[in-house]
């Protein structure tokens, strides 16, 4: 997550980087956004960046302080809107591999939500060709201030909101679904899909002594002091491919992966 402004322009460079890799761009992907000349003008990708920019921004994300942890609404937006690439980069190549994908959130329609808008709703909807349905989260991670191109890969393990996870498990209990996660780790060119069972949800509840796959922070400072759910990915068995693999290895790819390499 951007703190700082220098954190979104140090991600804008290093995502497009990697976009570069699969012939995509962000701004090639954010042309379809409405309001793209302002999320571009934000960039610095079209334009120069205005005072009425500014307060036209800081309109349309009324009552969102509780989510910017802190941030500026500037970096705030910019972080978000990265998040929205990266979201929709991922369901275009989804979808080139056969898949029915939609974004789910209800920034779905890639519009500025006020706070009271703001929802937990999963990522994705997805459909695969035998028809199994799956909601899943995109998360993001970037070199950290140490120099590590990965948190995930330094520390083996990631984080995530605890009511994002709360709401996935309910979609799998409500609708049967599956519901899992898609890691893009941007500095490392990387990604790793892990699919979100019961018995990880039993193992929150009951945590073992010892080699706790899954655990609750109930203070996490990143995200502003509120609760999260951390994932050991060495215990979990998490693995990471080249991004330009994808969707290699993802929990509801297994099979279509076998066929394409057989």
């Amino acid at each position: 997550m951007a703190r700082i402004w220098a954190d979104v322009e140090r991600n804008f460079r290093l995502l497009n980087e990697l976009l570069g890799e699969i012939g995509m761009s962000i701004e090639q992907i954010m042309q379809g956004y409405p309001e793209s000349d302002l999320y571009l003008r934000l960039l610095g990708l079209r334009g120069e960046w205005t005072e009425q920019d500014s307060r036209t921004l800081e309109e349309r994300v009324k009552g969102t302080r509780h989510h910017r942890n802190h941030r500026d609404v500037r970096t705030y937006i910019g972080d978000l809107l990265l998040g929205w690439v990266v979201q929709d980069a991922v369901t275009i190549l989804l979808r080139k591999a056969g898949y029915e994908c939609y974004p789910a959130g209800a920034d779905a329609a890639r519009q500025l939500l006020t706070g009271h808008q703001v929802t937990e709703e999963p990522d994705l909807w997805l459909r695969t060709p035998t028809g199994e349905i799956w909601w899943l989260d995109v998360l993001t991670d970037y070199p950290m201030k140490g120099g590590a191109l990965s948190y995930w890969l330094e520390k083996r393990r990631c984080d995530l909101r605890d009511n994002k996870f709360k709401r996935l498990m309910e979609k799998r209990q409500e609708e049967g679904a599956q519901v899992g996660l898609i890691g893009v780790s941007v500095g490392a060119k990387k990604y790793f899909g892990l699919a979100l069972t019961n018995d990880l949800m039993e193992e929150l509840e009951n945590p073992p002594k010892r080699n706790r796959r899954i655990q609750r922070i109930k203070t996490h400072w990143p995200y502003g002091g509120k609760p999260a759910i951390s994932l050991n990915l060495r215990l979990l068995g998490v693995q990471f491919y080249p991004f330009h693999e994808f969707p290699k290895g993802l929990p509801f790819a297994t099979e279509q992966t076998k066929d394409k390499e057989g």
